[in-house]
């Protein structure tokens, strides 16, 4: 249920595509060399994302859309099993309504939190595989909470029964680093591409795309 600019396109999501896409601008001194993931990026309706844990809403005042998008896109994986990254070259997409409600946010939420609450119908977010070896759970330390799996963060989305905020720390091991090394760890977002998109491109919506179930 997805879209990319190999296959003929519906005017309106061509459309939609192009206004988002020409709105990006990639940040250059990105080094892509930490990431041992596909960069899949897609454009999603906001309100479909299932979060896994409660937001921390004192971080709220520090995320600010009003000239538009800046920084990293919203990390999500599939809300089942990793089959969509699995499918997938690396690329930009856009998710129909009924892909993105398969997907759940595993880093960003404060980001998604802030975009539900201004209203803005269009989400950036970067799709990751839960069960690669370079991919780990962790917790945020001095909170007290055990680790969780996989399996248990993913029950935890798919149900709405989220777990405590900061209950969750993903983290990547880069550069073929040694596990046991925190140093050789790095948070999803500073493995990611940093994208601009001016507030325009955030806002254009076209509300009979999100209703049709178009496939590549």
């Amino acid at each position: 249920m997805l879209l990319d600019r190999s296959k003929p396109l519906n005017q309106s999501a061509d459309q939609l595509l192009n206004h988002i896409s020409l709105g990006i601008a990639k940040e250059p001194a990105f080094d892509s060399t930490l990431s041992p993931f596909k960069e899949i990026v897609m454009a999603v309706p906001t309100g479909l994302l299932y979060p896994h844990e409660l937001t921390v809403f004192d971080n709220l005042s520090t995320v600010k859309f009003q000239e538009g998008w800046e920084g990293q896109p919203i990390a999500v994986a599939g809300l089942y099993d990793d089959s969509l990254y699995d499918q997938l070259s690396a690329g930009m997409y856009l998710a129909t309504q009924h892909l993105a409600g398969s997907l759940m946010i595993i880093d960003g939420q404060t980001r998604w939190t802030k975009l539900r609450f201004e209203g803005i119908p269009t989400a950036l977010v970067q799709l990751f595989p839960l069960k690669h070896p370079s991919l780990f759970i962790d917790t945020w330390k001095g909170n007290g909470y055990r680790r969780h799996t996989i399996e248990e963060v993913r029950l935890a989305a798919r149900t709405r029964c989220q777990l405590p905020e900061k209950a969750t720390r993903f983290k990547v091991l880069v550069n073929g680093g040694n596990a046991g090394e925190e140093s050789d760890y790095r948070r999803i977002m500073h493995i990611q591409q940093h994208f601009r998109i001016a507030r325009e491109h955030l806002d254009y919506y076209i509300p009979q795309y999100w209703d049709m179930s178009l496939g590549i």
